[in-house]
């Protein structure tokens, strides 16, 4: 963000249509960010924006419209495919164009079968997962460029014996290749010239509906977070507890984890053992109890939360060993 991106692409169109004439662009973006392209065109440019919205027969009108600039969501492309294609755009604009950067998804199969003369392609997020997902982008603005998927993959990638990626290869060539078609940006370069960030809260009242959820659900609420703050819940294991107060506990997601290792653990011991599974059981359990030699008192040595929690995980814990049982 704040790359230039949108202006840039503005500008683009506007001499676009200065020297080929084009008189339709077609912007398919986020639906978060439809209104904030019409903002922009209508601010940097004298140009109509329509955006693409509505039910079916509202959307057919829409795309009547007059307009130099139309707005959709990538999510209403399949689903107007005709309509988009009767209107015949001249420009296709993609913002935030990892959208197709998976070639199998349906969203990338539908955006790759519109047809327009001029195509460009907008990202901020860097391609670094495959170096398929290059090749997909790419293939949106000169299907041709890469040539075919099998080939450029088999040029590239580096495998192991088994056949598993490790690394890529001849990356340099692809840079070159892209020099006529790609202009990248990094903040570094354009981070001195632009304005102080600027923090804006805006504080919006509740509709009703949501007040009246909002109440139903205030008082649970505030027995939580007491709970949290009385005895730590939220946080790491509080630890030196006072006497008196609680002792030490485990979050949730630390208390799962115990759990699974203790069902894994178990697992193995029934699979590998000749004993009978009652004893096996009773033996891994002895391993969480500890005796307090003050009291005599038995405890278990991982340390627990609230008393609920702990009898829902152990009742999910214990349904799992169940089945486990069964299929024994």
């Amino acid at each position: 963000m704040g790359l230039g991106k949108t202006i840039q692409a503005l500008a683009a169109a506007e001499l676009m249509a200065l020297l080929f004439h084009i008189k339709r662009v077609l912007i398919i973006s986020p639906t978060s960010l439809k209104y904030q392209w019409k903002g922009d065109i209508e601010k940097f440019t004298n140009r109509e924006a329509t955006v693409i919205e509505g039910f079916n027969h509202q959307r057919r009108n829409l795309y009547k419209n007059d307009s130099f600039f139309k707005m959709v969501n990538y999510e209403l492309v399949w689903r107007d495919m005709d309509m988009i294609r009767e209107w015949a755009s001249d420009l296709i604009i993609l913002d935030e164009a990892q959208r197709i950067k998976n070639w199998k998804t349906r969203t990338a199969k539908y955006i790759k079968q519109l047809e327009s003369t001029f195509a460009i392609v907008l990202t901020g997020t860097p391609i670094e997962n495959r170096i398929e997902e290059l090749h997909s982008t790419m293939e949106f603005v000169d299907r041709h460029h890469f040539g075919p998927l099998y080939r450029f993959v088999y040029r590239h990638r580096v495998l192991d014996g088994d056949g598993k990626v490790v690394g890529y290869q001849h990356l340099e060539s692809i840079r070159r290749s892209l020099e006529d078609v790609m202009i990248r940006r990094k903040k570094d370069d354009v981070l001195k010239q632009l304005p102080e960030r600027i923090d804006k809260y805006f504080f919006v009242p509740m509709t009703k509906e949501q007040q009246v959820i909002h109440d139903e659900n205030y008082d649970i609420v505030v027995r939580i977070v007491a709970k949290w703050r009385r005895y730590k819940f939220h946080s790491e294991a509080v630890t030196g507890a006072a006497e008196g107060t609680r002792p030490e506990s485990l979050p949730l997601n630390q208390l799962l984890i115990k759990g699974a290792e203790f069902l894994t653990n178990l697992s193995q011991s029934l699979s590998q053992s000749d004993r009978p599974p009652q004893e096996t059981i009773e033996k891994h359990l002895h391993t969480m109890i500890g005796k307090d030699e003050t009291t005599g008192k038995t405890y278990l040595k991982i340390p627990m939360p609230e008393p609920e929690v702990v009898q829902g995980v152990f009742s999910a814990l214990g349904g799992l060993l169940a089945n486990f049982m069964r299929a024994k």
